[in-house]
């Protein structure tokens, strides 16, 4: 009986996930156009109005962003974590473990 309960309370964990954004890594040479091609956006509309403090030209590796989540176009998928992570090919993504909020670049010229 025990087994069944922790079963069955693993299951609804994972499928109350409902949020309505996942989040991306960004690696070097990555830009919103390739998870907007990805996600089959219009735009980048959506991005930026999860992302309102960021310009969208400038995407800084290892940064976390909010995207939305929309059906992945392969060779791109989503994770299983709540929230989920946009992988946009074949390479492993390991997420920041820092917020979201103070994640920081510094100019090193």
């Amino acid at each position: 009986m025990k087994v069944y309960l922790l079963m069955s309370s693993f299951c609804l964990a994972n499928a109350s996930c409902s949020l309505a954004f996942g989040l991306w890594v960004a690696g070097v040479g990555d830009e919103f156009p390739k998870v907007r091609d990805a996600l089959g956006l219009d735009g980048l509309t959506e991005i930026q109005e999860l992302n309102p403090w960021i310009e969208l030209k400038l995407v800084h590796a290892g940064a976390r962003y909010k995207i939305p989540y929309r059906t992945a176009i392969p060779p791109a998928s989503w994770s299983d974590d709540c929230p989920a992570f946009l992988t946009l090919d074949d390479k492993d993504i390991v997420p920041s473990t820092e917020p979201m909020n103070s994640i920081s670049v510094t100019n090193t010229f």
